[in-house]
């Protein structure tokens, strides 16, 4: 639901179901805010994690933190890679230059001539 319906919403606090109304709206609000910030998840990655680990993301998926494993581990990725972000703005043009260096050196392999892959026939029977 959009802002305005979570604006125009009036809780009762004397309803029985006033907790848990509460609790979804807080609950779709943190996924709402979660959502925008790990945006454009395309990617699939398979990972091992300890049995210590996991049961962290589980809690967090149990508290309904996070909608699900996934999108608790893209969550601290990403928080980690901004705590590292210094790291990555030093060593990412490296990486540009090895990968434009890894295609040179394949083009040159392209243009070269190629080598037969053995003797011609006619130069056995000599």
């Amino acid at each position: 639901k959009n802002k305005k319906d979570r604006a125009k919403r009036k809780y009762d606090p004397f309803s029985e179901d006033f907790e848990e109304q509460l609790e979804r709206d807080i609950t779709e609000r943190i996924h709402t805010k979660l959502s925008k910030k790990l945006g454009g998840r395309d990617n699939a990655v398979m990972t091992r994690l300890s049995d210590e680990d996991l049961g962290k993301l589980d809690a967090l998926v149990e508290l309904e933190v996070f909608r699900s494993r996934s999108e608790a581990v893209a969550f601290f990725v990403r928080e980690g890679m901004k705590v590292r972000e210094d790291l990555f703005a030093s060593v990412m043009p490296t990486v540009d230059r090895i990968r434009e260096l890894k295609e040179q050196a394949k083009r040159s392999l392209e243009q070269e001539p190629q080598v037969p892959d053995g003797p011609d026939e006619n130069d056995r029977n000599e």
